[in-house]
């Protein structure tokens, strides 16, 4: 099988979300649970403090908009190679992203509830869904992003 610059891009759509979330939760989030797993590193967790407005910004909801991106692009890829509809990928996603933060807000989950997560993870799935929808338009007759 040969591979194709276009899914090189979509796994590093995938993959690179992922790794700036986690840099991102190592850099500022040493109270996570992502950012226990990786205790066993050889330099400070999370010992970084915000210092600005917009780094604060990044430190509370980076990580979140960048995998609720991830989770995204992989679903609808997923489902595009499988040939589902892509509808259904989007309602996965955000029941996903809905509840992960229900977990949250229940101890479930041991982690911090915060409606802004779900506002902005709602977000960002539907900006993907309506590229999708909009390069839909112009290619007719496809349910493929």
């Amino acid at each position: 099988m040969r591979v194709t610059a276009i899914k090189i891009l979509r796994w590093l759509n995938i993959i690179l979300p992922l790794f700036l979330g986690l840099l991102i939760y190592l850099t500022y989030r040493q109270d996570t649970m992502v950012a226990k797993c990786f205790i066993w590193l050889p330099f400070p967790i999370g010992r970084n403090t915000p210092q600005s407005g917009l780094e604060r910004l990044l430190c509370n909801y980076g990580a979140d908009i960048l995998w609720a991106y991830s989770l995204t692009v992989y679903t609808m890829y997923w489902f595009q190679s499988a040939g589902k509809s892509q509808k259904s990928a989007v309602v996965l996603c955000l029941a996903t992203e809905l509840g992960v933060e229900l977990f949250q807000l229940t101890g479930i989950i041991k982690a911090t509830f915060d409606i802004w997560d779900i506002v902005l993870e709602f977000a960002v799935t539907g900006g993907i869904a309506l590229i999708c929808i909009l390069k839909q338009i112009t290619i007719r007759g496809t349910d493929r992003c």
